[in-house]
C-alpha cells in the first residue's frame, strides 16, 4: 500500500463507458486520511465510485455503513447538492470494503466521523464533476461555461433555457480530463443541505424490503450457532457432542479455539495504542437451519474451565475498587501545584461516582456469512469496520489481505458492538473447517452474555476553594476496568490554577469495548454531577456557576508547545460550551420550575425535568441543544439526538451487568430491561445555526443525559445519586 499523495489533477478518474454507464472514480484526498493504491499500470484505484447512466440515473456507492443513523441520506444530499443532481433519481448502494484501502473515509464507520470525514472530499469531487459536465455542454452549444448551471441532473444554459441531461453527456465527458479546480457552491445555492428531508431508506424499512445481515443467504449456505465459554478467558475442558450430532438437520460440530491478541485501537497505522481482543472458546453446531443448529447446541454436554475470573462477582469488584484507592495510579496530566494547593484551600469538596458495566443490546442480533474456498475468503456482514474484518480474516487464514472480500451490509443498530470482528471471524473459522459457506447467528442471550461491554469505572473528584468560593484546584482520580483510562474533557478547568488527573487501570473480568459515546458517557456523568455538587455546596445556581467557570481568565499550562494555538482552541471550546448551555437553559425555561437538572458535554447540553407522581418519579421532558457545525439534515440530526437520549436514559434506569462467580447474570430483555415507547419522555432538540464544517451527531447526545437526570432528581428531592444504573425504586 502506498500513501503517496496524488496530484490534484488526478483527484478524479473517469472509467469511460461500460454497459451504458459512465463510471466516475473519486479518490478522496489525503486531508481526509485517504490512502491511494498505485497499480502496476501506473493508475490508481479509488475508494468511492459514482456511476451515471445514459438514462440519467445516478448510483451513489455509500462509503459508510448504514446502521440506522441515516448516513446514506446525509452523504447523498451532500454529493447531489454539489453536483447539481436530482436526489430523487439517485440510487444508494452500500459499497463493499476494498481491503486495499485503510482510510477512515471508506473503511470505518465509527467515532461519529462520517460527516466530518466525508464533507469536504465529497463536495470537492462533486464540484469537479459538475464543472466537467458544464464544460462539455458549453462546448456542445458553443457558449461560455459561466452561462450554464447544473440542476436536477441537467446542464441548463440560462440565457436560452436549453438543457441536456448528464446521461446524454457521458460519452463526451469520458473523453475529457476532470478540471483541476472547481468552485464549491455558496450555501445560498444549496437545494438539499440544511433541509429536513426524510430518510431515503425509510420506505424500504417500513415495507420490509431492507435487506440486513440477518436476511443474507448465499447458495449452498449452512447455518451455525455457537456455545461460547461463559467465563471471560475461560477454556473448554471436555465436551460430548454425540447427542447433538443425532439431532435432525445437524451436519457437523466444530470446536473453536480461543484467540487472544492485541489489536490497534485506531485505523491509523501510526497509532501504537492497542487493546485486548478475544475470540471465546466455543463449540459450533452446524446444521441445515438455524433452528436445527440451536436444538443441536442444546444437546451438547460441556465442561468449562472458568479461567482467571471464575471467582469474580459484583461484590468482589467493589472490594477491588476499594483496595485500588490506596494506589497512586498513573498521572495522565497535571499543571500547577496540586497537593500544595489542596493543603492551602479553605474548603475541600469531594465525591465519587460509579458507572457499572453496560451491554449494547442491539436490536438485530449479531450475524455473519463467510465462505472460505481455494485460498479466497468472502464475508457478508453488517460491520462498522470493514478493514478490520478483512485483516483479521486474512491473518487467521494466512492469506494476503487482498484475497479477502468483505461485503458491508446494513445493520439494525451497532452502537460500537459491530466495531469488533469476533462474530465475523467466527464464521470464517467455521467455513475454513467445513469447506462450505456458513452463516453464524447469535441469539439475544449470546449477545448480552458475550458482549464487549462498556467498562466499569469509578471517578473520584476533589476540589479546593478559597474563602470567597473561588475554585483553586481540581483533582480527578479514575479507577477503571477499561483497557485505557481515556482523556477527560473538561472545559471548566481552563481557569483553575491547579489541576491533575490520575488513573488506576484494573484488569477487567469481562471483555470491554466501544459503547455509544465510549468513555465520554462515564466521565461526563461524574464531572457534571460534581459541578452540580460544587454549585450547591457554594450556594450557587448550577447554570450560573457553570457559566462563571467558563468565563474565568484562561491559564495556559506550563510546557504547552504552542500557547497561542492552545488559547485559541480552549476559548473556542468554552465559547461553544457557553452557547449551548445558554440556549438549552432558555428553551427549557431554566429557573421557572422545580425539578430541572442541567449538564453539558462536547457539542451537546441538556436539561431534564422530573416530577413526582403518586410517589414515583417521572421524566417529564428532556430539552437538548447541540452545536454540530453545519447541519446537513436537521430531521436526521434531531433523530440522532433523540435516540441518544433514550439510549442514555435506558442505561441510567435499567442498564447494568452483574457477575456471580464469573458469569454474567443478565440474558435477555426480561432481566436487561429496555425502555418502552410509553416510558420515553417528550424530547425537544435545538440546533445551533453554524457555518462551520459538520461534526458527528451519533454519540454526543448520550453523555449529558445521565448527569442532567440525576441533577434534576437532586433538585426535586434533595437525594444525591452517584451511580449508574441508579439502583433505586424512585421510578
Amino acid at each position: 500500500m502506498s500513501d503517496k499523495a496524488i496530484p490534484r489533477r488526478e483527484f478524479i478518474r473517469l472509467s469511460g463507458l461500460a454497459g451504458g454507464w459512465f463510471g466516475l472514480s473519486i479518490c478522496l484526498p489525503s486531508t481526509a486520511s485517504a490512502s491511494v493504491v498505485n497499480e502496476p499500470d501506473g493508475s490508481f484505484s479509488p475508494d468511492v465510485f459514482v456511476e451515471i447512466g445514459r438514462d440519467n440515473t445516478i448510483i451513489f456507492n455509500l462509503p459508510k455503513q448504514e446502521m440506522g443513523q441515516g448516513i446514506s441520506t446525509g452523504l447523498s444530499m451532500i454529493f447531489a447538492d454539489e453536483l447539481g443532481a436530482d436526489l430523487d433519481r439517485m440510487i444508494i448502494r452500500q459499497a463493499d470494503y476494498d481491503p486495499r484501502f485503510g482510510n477512515v473515509v471508506q473503511g470505518v464507520t465509527g467515532g461519529s466521523n462520517s460527516m466530518r470525514a466525508c464533507w469536504q472530499p465529497l463536495r470537492e469531487a462533486a464540484a469537479r464533476v459538475r464543472e466537467l459536465f458544464i464544460s462539455v455542454a458549453a462546448e456542445r452549444w458553443q457558449v461560455e461555461p459561466t452561462s450554464c448551471q447544473a440542476e436536477n441532473s441537467f446542464v441548463i444554459h440560462r440565457p436560452t433555457g436549453q438543457r441536456v441531461s448528464f446521461g446524454a453527456l457521458i460519452e463526451q465527458a469520458a473523453q475529457k480530463p476532470a478540471p483541476a479546480e472547481a468552485r464549491l457552491k455558496d450555501p445560498a445555492e444549496y437545494r438539499y443541505i440544511g433541509k429536513p428531508l426524510g430518510n431515503i431508506r425509510n420506505r424500504n424499512v417500513v415495507l420490509g424490503q431492507m435487506r440486513y445481515g440477518i436476511d443474507q443467504g448465499v447458495p449452498g449456505m449452512v447455518h451455525a450457532v455457537i456455545t461460547r465459554c461463559p467465563f471471560f478467558r475461560g477454556h473448554l475442558r471436555h465436551y460430548d457432542d454425540s447427542a447433538a450430532r443425532n439431532v435432525p438437520g445437524v451436519i457437523d460440530v466444530v470446536e473453536i479455539k480461543p484467540i487472544r491478541k492485541a489489536v490497534k485501537l485506531s485505523p491509523d497505522d501510526n497509532n501504537p495504542t492497542t487493546y485486548p481482543y478475544t475470540i471465546a472458546a466455543g463449540i459450533a453446531v452446524v446444521a441445515t437451519s438455524t433452528w436445527a443448529a440451536m436444538q443441536g447446541r442444546n444437546a451438547l454436554i460441556l465442561d468449562w474451565d472458568s479461567g482467571p475470573f471464575g471467582n469474580v462477582s459484583s461484590q468482589t469488584l467493589a472490594e477491588q475498587l476499594r483496595a485500588a484507592e490506596q494506589e497512586s495510579g498513573e498521572e495522565l496530566f497535571r499543571y500547577g501545584s496540586v497537593d500544595q494547593t489542596v493543603a492551602q484551600a479553605n474548603r475541600i469538596i469531594e465525591a465519587q461516582y460509579d458507572t457499572q458495566f453496560q451491554a449494547h443490546a442491539i436490536m438485530e442480533p449479531l450475524n455473519a456469512v463467510a465462505h472460505v474456498k481455494n485460498s479466497q475468503c468472502e464475508v457478508w456482514v453488517g460491520h462498522q469496520y470493514g478493514r478490520r474484518v478483512a485483516e483479521e480474516a486474512a491473518t487467521f487464514l494466512n492469506l494476503p489481505v487482498d484475497q479477502v472480500t468483505v461485503h458491508i451490509l446494513p445493520s439494525g443498530g451497532a452502537f460500537g458492538r459491530r466495531w469488533e470482528a469476533d462474530f465475523a471471524l467466527e464464521a470464517v473459522i467455521i467455513s475454513s473447517q467445513i469447506g462450505k459457506p456458513v452463516k453464524v447467528t447469535w441469539t439475544r442471550e449470546d449477545e448480552i452474555q458475550h458482549d464487549y461491554y462498556h467498562a466499569y469505572e469509578r471517578d473520584h473528584h476533589r476540589a479546593g476553594v478559597d474563602a470567597q468560593g473561588n475554585l483553586l484546584v481540581w483533582d480527578l482520580k479514575r479507577y477503571t476496568f477499561d483497557f485505557f483510562a481515556g482523556w477527560s474533557w473538561n472545559p471548566y478547568r481552563y481557569g483553575v490554577p491547579a489541576s491533575r488527573m490520575q488513573a488506576v487501570l484494573l484488569e477487567s473480568p469481562l471483555q470491554t469495548g466501544s459503547w455509544r459515546s465510549v468513555d465520554s458517557h462515564r466521565e461526563t456523568f461524574a464531572r457534571e454531577c460534581f459541578v452540580d455538587e460544587l454549585a450547591h455546596a457554594l450556594g450557587k445556581d448550577p447554570l450560573a456557576y457553570r457559566l462563571d467557570l467558563l468565563s474565568k481568565p484562561l491559564l495556559v499550562p506550563v510546557g504547552i508547545d504552542n500557547p497561542d494555538n492552545w488559547l485559541k482552541r480552549a476559548e473556542d471550546e468554552r465559547r461553544k460550551t457557553r452557547q449551548i448551555l445558554e440556549l438549552v437553559a432558555q428553551k427549557a425555561g431554566w429557573g421557572s420550575r422545580k425539578g430541572l437538572g442541567i449538564a453539558v458535554t462536547n457539542y451537546c447540553a441538556q436539561v431534564v425535568e422530573v416530577a413526582l407522581e403518586n410517589g414515583k418519579l417521572r421524566v417529564k421532558k428532556v430539552t437538548a441543544a447541540m452545536d454540530c457545525g453545519r447541519v446537513i439534515n436537521p430531521s436526521l440530526v434531531r433523530g440522532q439526538v433523540e435516540g441518544s437520549i433514550i439510549w442514555g436514559l435506558q442505561a441510567v434506569l435499567y442498564g447494568g451487568i452483574t457477575l456471580i462467580e464469573g458469569r454474567v447474570q443478565q440474558s435477555n430483555f426480561h432481566d436487561y430491561k429496555m425502555i418502552r415507547m410509553s416510558e420515553s419522555p417528550p424530547i425537544d432538540v435545538h440546533l445551533v445555526d453554524s457555518q462551520e464544517p459538520p461534526t458527528g451527531t451519533g454519540e454526543p447526545g448520550v453523555p449529558a443525559l445521565a448527569p442532567a437526570l440525576l441533577n434534576a432528581i437532586f433538585a426535586l428531592t434533595g437525594q444525591r445519586i452517584r451511580q449508574i444504573p441508579m439502583g433505586t425504586d424512585l421510578f
